[in-house]
Order: structure tokens, then sequence, then C-alpha cells
């Protein structure tokens, strides 16, 4: 019983998906694509009227906070550049110039 409720499933699920492919359009696509392309139109149209603002302080606080981090990202390399960085480079760069003046 049970093996024969299986196989019976088995053909049942390969056999039923078929029949899809025998429906009938009556309509193409290319009768119902300008339908579909302006509904779509409409709809991005009443969706940007009703959420710009919100998109737009959205950016601009995402801007704002971009600005933010990348301002102490400036002041914190500024800080590392000045305490570190500078004085070596400054102490390499006369140690270079002064070896080219003694052989000259």
């Amino acid at each position: 019983m049970r093996k024969s409720f299986l196989i019976l499933i088995v053909i049942l699920g390969l056999i039923l998906p078929i029949f899809s492919f025998a429906q009938i359009t009556t309509e193409k696509m290319e009768e119902k694509a300008p339908g579909i392309l302006e509904g779509w139109w409409n709809s991005i149209k009443i969706f940007w009227g009703k959420f710009k603002d919100v998109f737009i302080g959205a950016l601009k606080k995402a801007w704002q906070s971009a600005v933010r981090i990348w301002k102490k990202m400036w002041e914190w390399f500024k800080n590392i550049w000045n305490k570190y960085i500078s004085s070596k480079i400054h102490w390499l760069w006369e140690k270079i110039l002064s070896f080219f003046r003694k052989k000259t």
C-alpha cells in the first residue's frame, strides 16, 4: 500500500507540472508590455512622491555622518603626522642634504 501510494505521488509530482505548459495565453508579451511599463512608472512616481523627503533626508544624514567621520580621520592623521612622522622625515631629509653637501 505504501509503495503504491509513494509511486503515485512521484508520478503525479512529475506529470502535473507539465500541464502548466498547456495553458493558452491570448495576449502576447508585446501587447502586455506597454501596460506593464506604464503601471510600473506610475507606481514609481507615486512612491517617489510620498517618500522623496524621507530619501533626501536620509541621504543628507548619511553624507553628514560620512563627512564627520572623514574629518575625524583627517584630524587623527594630522596628529600622527605632526607627532611622529614629520620629525622623522625632517631628520631623514637633513641627513640626505648633509650627505650631498659633503660630497660637493
